[in-house]
């Protein structure tokens, strides 16, 4: 019974907030970084190959192999039971 108290007591307290605005600035701070990463691929591509078009469809190839290597590895580890 006590137990039960304390369980649900400790769903309410929370240390440093509801984490909305924490949520909001690393969000914030991913986006900045998948920029900064994108423009300088970019500039660097561009160097190489002199050529704006090149280098945007290199960098954005790269951009939809990585989200989509993220997409197929989140989840679960074993597939092969196929529960």
């Amino acid at each position: 019974m006590r137990q039960q108290k304390l369980d649900e007591a400790a769903d309410f307290v929370e240390i440093g907030g509801s984490g909305a605005m924490k949520k909001v600035w690393r969000g914030l701070a991913w986006t900045m970084l998948l920029v900064a990463v994108v423009s300088l691929f970019t500039v660097l591509f561009y160097q190489f190959t002199n050529s704006l078009r090149v280098a945007l469809v290199v960098v954005a190839g790269m951009l939809l192999y990585m989200f989509g290597a993220a997409k197929l590895a989140e989840g679960r580890f074993d597939r092969r039971n196929g529960e």
